[in-house]
C-alpha cells in the first residue's frame, strides 16, 4: 500500500505529503463510508471519472459511459466509480442526478474535497485508471465525444 501512495503522489505531482491518501474517507449516495484503500488495488484495473453537476463535459462523459458499460464489463474486468467533487451542500443533487440516469457504476462524493485537494484537481472531467497492483496507468483530462473508446482499449490493455 506504501508504495502505491508513493507512486500515486509522484504521478500526481502537485500534492501535499502531509496527507495519507489511504485515510480518505468518500461516501456513496446511500451515505455508506468508503476508505479510498477500498477502492483501488483490487487485482484489477479501476477507472476514476471526477464530475460535477454543474460540469456538462462530466455528464456528457459519464452517459457515453453508461451506454457502452455492459458491453466493456463483457470484455474487461474492472471497476468503474463516478467521484463528484460537488460539496456537501448539493449532496442531494448527485444522488437525485445519478439516480435519475440510472448511471450502471457507483457514484461517490468527495464531499471534503480531501481526495480532490490530494490530486491537486483544478477541472474536471478528470479521469485516472489504475493497473491491478493499483499504480496510475493512465490520467486524463476533458473530454471529447468519442473519446471513451481509449479508456475501453486502456483497460483491454490492461486486462492482458
Amino acid at each position: 500500500m506504501h508504495l502505491l501512495i508513493a507512486l500515486l503522489l509522484l504521478a500526481v505531482g502537485s500534492v501535499s505529503a502531509q496527507v495519507n491518501l489511504s485515510k480518505i474517507q468518500l461516501k456513496s449516495t446511500d451515505g455508506k463510508v468508503v476508505k479510498f484503500s477500498e477502492v483501488i488495488g483490487k487485482g484489477k484495473p479501476v477507472v476514476l471519472s471526477f464530475w460535477a453537476t454543474w460540469c456538462k463535459p462530466c455528464i456528457s462523459e459519464l452517459e457515453a459511459i453508461s451506454e457502452v458499460y455492459d458491453d466493456w464489463k463483457d470484455e474487461a474486468d474492472f471497476e468503474f466509480y463516478a467521484i463528484s467533487i460537488d460539496d456537501s451542500r448539493s449532496y442531494s443533487k448527485v444522488k437525485s442526478l445519478a439516480n435519475g440516469k440510472a448511471w450502471p457504476f457507483e457514484v461517490l462524493l468527495d464531499d471534503k474535497h480531501e481526495l480532490k485537494q490530494m490530486l491537486g484537481l483544478n477541472s474536471v472531467p478528470f479521469m485516472m485508471i489504475f493497473d491491478k497492483k493499483g499504480n496510475v496507468a493512465h490520467k486524463h483530462l476533458g473530454y471529447t465525444p468519442g473519446s471513451e473508446e481509449n479508456i475501453f482499449d486502456e483497460l483491454l490493455e490492461l486486462n492482458k
